[in-house]
């Protein structure tokens, strides 16, 4: 997996304002891409432009099913720095920027097509007082569970504490320091923190699912140079790569 030419680890989620083009080679891998063996996806992100612009993506069901989904995407691009003519004009941007940023909560983190019970309120409050029973012989004991009937469970639409939330950022600054010569500086952030539904705990439970937390985070620098080899031909690109990844999970 590359993003604007850098070989990624952990998550490679980006916001969607942000991608530009997605290219899936599954075979004869160019050179560039050094030990990928039986494919990649190189991710092309978006670009500053000569004039600022911004957008905003709005996305819910919250008032249309009980699964909660609710989206919000913002983007804002534009130039720092432009070189402009003698009217006046912009004409090219020679430092520029893009941001993009997504942010996604979901109330129900793992909506199941079967039927789903839990325990009654009061119900469950009478469990977690009396967990067990005594047997009747004189010894041991029975959990209260076991003695469950239907009219002590009510069926629900969603999993119960199973709710998620991503936020996804990424960002870059383009400089064009000569007329061959272009600098690129950029970064994404991802956040995703979850309850983790588990069906064996979803009756009595689901208040004590675990939780997971993840983050990763990624910089790099893009140093391109073209040389002109002949006046009649293209230009010959050449690319450095540096780039800091770091990906924590718990």
């Amino acid at each position: 997996m590359y993003i604007d030419g850098i070989r990624v680890r952990g998550s490679s989620s980006l916001p969607a304002s942000a991608i530009e083009q997605v290219d899936v080679v599954l075979g004869g891998v160019p050179a560039q891409y050094g030990d990928a063996t039986g494919g990649i996806i190189n991710v092309t992100t978006r670009g500053p432009s000569r004039v600022f612009g911004a957008g905003v993506e709005l996305e819910t069901s919250q008032f249309l099913d009980p699964f909660g989904y609710n989206r919000a995407g913002l983007n804002i691009n534009g130039p720092l720095f432009s070189k402009k003519d003698e009217n006046g004009k912009r004409t090219n941007s020679l430092i520029g920027f893009f941001v993009a940023g997504d942010f996604t909560y979901n109330k129900d983190g793992r909506p199941i097509s079967s039927d789903i019970y839990k325990a009654q309120d009061d119900y469950l409050a009478y469990l977690e007082q009396n967990p067990l029973r005594p047997t009747g012989l004189g010894y041991g004991t029975y959990a209260n569970t076991d003695f469950t009937h239907m009219s002590d469970l009510e069926q629900i639409k969603t999993t119960q504490n199973s709710s998620n939330y991503n936020v996804n950022v990424s960002g870059k600054i383009d400089i064009k320091t000569t007329e061959t010569i272009n600098l690129t500086l950029g970064g994404s952030y991802f956040l995703q923190k979850s309850n983790n539904y588990d069906y064996g705990n979803s009756m009595f439970n689901y208040d004590k699912n675990s939780v997971s937390d993840r983050n990763t985070w990624r910089v790099f620098g893009r140093f391109t140079q073209r040389f002109q080899s002949d006046p009649q031909s293209t230009s010959a690109v050449k690319n450095v790569y540096y780039s800091i990844q770091a990906d924590y999970t718990k």
